[in-house]
């Protein structure tokens, strides 16, 4: 029942495909703004649907024949195309011989639910440092190391440079000998230059 089914779908998308070189389609202008790489994705997308609609159609029974638009691209009318495939082979859900289900019961019976529901996995524990000195024990030696993870530890001169106040002629606003809050090294202390 289920490989019949999978075979309508099938059909289906062999339909959107003979649709998609169609030339009812190129002169639609549905494919202008369409890349091989969507094409397959809306292919795929709609394969699902019409087998999503063929699924429900086991379950309750197929509605009225429902037909196309030319109008509207193809991937828009999983619902009509699936209707089609359907109405020219319906699948009877309850035309299955009563040995195939005899049969699917006692597998089921027999199977080993830890075959099928697997070991317990444990999740693995995630630690996360809460200072920088943690940070760096935990990445092991500086020669192993990323690369900006190696450079050493020293006072930031573009943090200094940019916390000075400027003069008007855009040095750092200070004459030779006066204190300012941070030297080059981040440190306060006379200015040299």
């Amino acid at each position: 029942m289920l490989t019949a089914t999978e075979r309508l779908a099938t059909r289906a998308a062999r339909a959107f495909g003979t649709w998609r070189r169609s030339l009812v389609a190129v002169l639609s202008g549905h494919l202008e703004y369409e890349d091989p790489a969507t094409l397959r994705i809306r292919a795929k997308d709609f394969r699902a649907e019409v087998l999503d609609t063929l699924v429900g159609y086991l379950a309750l029974g197929a509605p009225r024949t429902l037909h196309r638009d030319p109008a509207r691209p193809l991937w828009e009318q999983a619902d009509a195309v699936a209707s089609e495939v359907w109405h020219d082979s319906p699948v009877d859900p309850w035309s299955v011989p009563e040995a195939d289900i005899q049969a699917q019961l006692e597998r089921m019976q027999h199977t080993e639910l830890s075959i099928v529901d697997g070991p317990e996995t444990e999740q693995p524990t995630v630690m996360v440092p809460d200072t920088v000195d943690e940070l760096l024990e935990l990445s092991g030696p500086a020669q192993k190391a990323p690369r900006g993870a190696r450079a050493e530890a020293r006072p930031d001169d573009a943090h200094a440079r940019r916390h000075r106040p400027r003069g008007a002629d855009g040095d750092a606003g200070h004459e030779a000998g006066a204190d300012v809050p941070y030297g080059r090294w981040g440190v306060a202390g006379p200015v040299t230059s």
